[in-house]
């Protein structure tokens, strides 16, 4: 068996996983050879793997496992294990000599019970002098003593045995925390030499550890908008992918499938049947295939960053080649990948709310590119100044949005109430009207005319006893619909605009109105 040392070369990160190219040299001589590479990340897909190479040899089976292997010291382990049986039978000893004092303690006991129970009877009979017995009483009380002491003597013993066990045993747990686990892919590849030549060896294979997300900076100006396209790539494989060419696709490693249709049938009983797709009805499509890296050149010039280079492939999936090597490390931390970098058109845009905004605010609508934007987090700025971070949708291409919503300070708005007027009406004096006029001024401090989309709103019913009616606006309103009203004008520059509008609302006697009219 020829062991293969490989390093990863080309890394495609999908959305939700990634293709890794290792590559690696081996010498041979003609003949059969089992090629082995190891060191492979375990999230591998171990049906994903593909192998190629270059060389005078014939490639024929190629065979993966995992193996699993255990690191940590095991000297330090073993060493500590016999201490702890040292100890362990130390210990079981102490608990034997304890015991037998027990035992000797309840003996003496009795035997001092005893005594102590027939001295008595004994010393009126004469048969035993006295000092005899007072000898044999203080013997038997030393005795007993004696053994109690010994008990003691050695549960301090115990104590102290059992407190160097709990040591050891907490050094064991240690030293074995500091033991870990790994698993590898171990990749076998059997091929034929022909004659004795170096074969350039290649596999790839797929994994589901390792993603990228969008996000997005994008500069506003009062007419452009510069889009920067950037892939916060996660690696979370355990493979360090060092100088490697970087692709960044937006394809995904989820299957998707076509399904038929199929008839609905209903029987008589009024049961809904409905077939389920068969295999031969499902079209599968995988991912994109991988394009080969192009050569590009980088710029030396450091403020002038070079740009991925973008490629459409069928079904609108684009990738973007990184120029240069790139380094991503397998870790928490995204790395962020500069992608693209776009000038698109865009329209400085004021909207003020009257009813609901006490001033206006600034917003640019940017007409998006050829390429959708996928959705993701995007800081914007104008005119270089950080303004806010935003959250974008999916927006498809040739779309206009409104990006870089901001407090107008050049723009200042005001909605005044002119008159409010209540009056009986109607032919028995049986309903009650009441009429409002309303001023909404617009001062401009602009260098030049900005676009400007006022909004209000009057009451709107859809009872038959409350009638609204819009009597006069000046200028008219381009849009009205169920009470709102929406103006687009220009504002000039140091010139004050003013839309005037008037209406009545009219409702039966004793109807109260929910929400009340101001």
């Amino acid at each position: 068996m020829i062991e293969c040392d490989t390093k990863i070369d080309r890394v495609v990160v999908f959305r939700d996983g990634a293709k890794v190219t290792r590559v690696g040299k081996i010498d041979v001589k003609p003949g059969q050879h089992i090629v082995r590479m190891g060191d492979i990340s375990r999230y591998a897909e171990t049906d994903s793997f593909r192998a190629k190479g270059k060389g005078h040899a014939k490639l024929k089976n190629v065979d993966t496992k995992r193996v699993t292997k255990t690191f940590g010291p095991e000297n330090e382990i073993g060493n500590l294990r016999n201490e702890l049986d040292i100890l362990e039978e130390g210990k079981k000893g102490i608990v034997d000599r304890i015991s037998t004092q027990q035992e000797r303690v309840k003996y003496l006991t009795s035997i001092l019970e005893h005594f102590s129970s027939e001295f008595g009877k004994w010393y009126p009979l004469k048969d035993t002098p006295l000092e005899i017995l007072d000898k044999s009483h203080i013997f038997i009380t030393e005795a007993l003593g004696e053994a109690k002491k010994k008990i003691r003597d050695l549960g301090y013993e115990l104590e102290d045995v059992e407190a160097k066990i709990r040591t050891v045993n907490a050094n064991i747990n240690r030293v074995g925390a500091a033991r870990k686990t790994e698993t590898k892919t171990i990749v076998r590849i059997a091929l034929e030499a022909i004659k004795e030549t170096t074969v350039d060896l290649e596999i790839s294979y797929l994994h589901k550890f390792a993603r990228w997300e969008p996000a997005y900076d994008i500069d506003l100006t009062d007419e452009r908008a510069a889009v920067k396209r950037i892939a916060n790539v996660v690696n979370h494989s355990l493979e360090d992918w060092i100088d490697v060419d970087l692709t960044v696709s937006t394809a995904s490693m989820r299957p998707v499938e076509a399904i038929r249709p199929q008839p609905y049938y209903v029987d008589a009983a009024s049961r809904a049947y409905e077939p389920r797709p068969s295999r031969a009805d499902k079209a599968g499509f995988g991912i994109a295939r991988e394009i080969s890296p192009m050569e590009v050149s980088v710029s030396t010039d450091r403020l002038k960053p070079a740009y991925a280079e973008a490629s459409q492939t069928l079904g609108g999936i684009v990738q973007y080649d990184i120029p240069g090597r790139v380094t991503v490390l397998s870790d928490a931390d995204p790395s962020p990948v500069t992608l693209t970098r776009e000038d698109l058109s865009s329209r400085l845009m004021y909207f003020w709310n009257a009813y609901a905004m006490a001033e206006p605010v600034a917003q640019n609508e940017v007409t998006i590119g050829d390429s959708m934007l996928l959705p993701g987090k995007a800081r914007i700025y104008a005119d270089g100044d950080f303004i806010g971070e935003t959250a974008m949708d999916i927006v498809a291409p040739d779309e206009k949005i409104g990006i870089g919503t901001r407090v107008s300070y050049d723009v200042k708005c005001e909605k005044l109430l002119k008159t409010k007027e209540t009056e009986k009406a109607g032919l028995t004096r049986g309903k009650t009207r009441r009429e409002y006029k309303y001023e909404l001024k617009i001062q401009s401090y602009a260098k030049k005319d900005v676009p400007i989309r006022v909004v209000d709103r009057i009451p709107h019913s859809s009872s038959e006893k409350v009638n609204v009616e819009l009597k006069q606006a000046e200028p008219h309103p381009e849009k009205q619909e169920m009470g709102v009203l929406e103006w687009n004008l220009e504002a000039h520059p140091n010139e004050e605009t003013i839309l005037s509008y008037s209406f009545e609302v009219e409702w039966e006697k004793g109807l109260k109105l929910r929400p009340p009219l101001p």
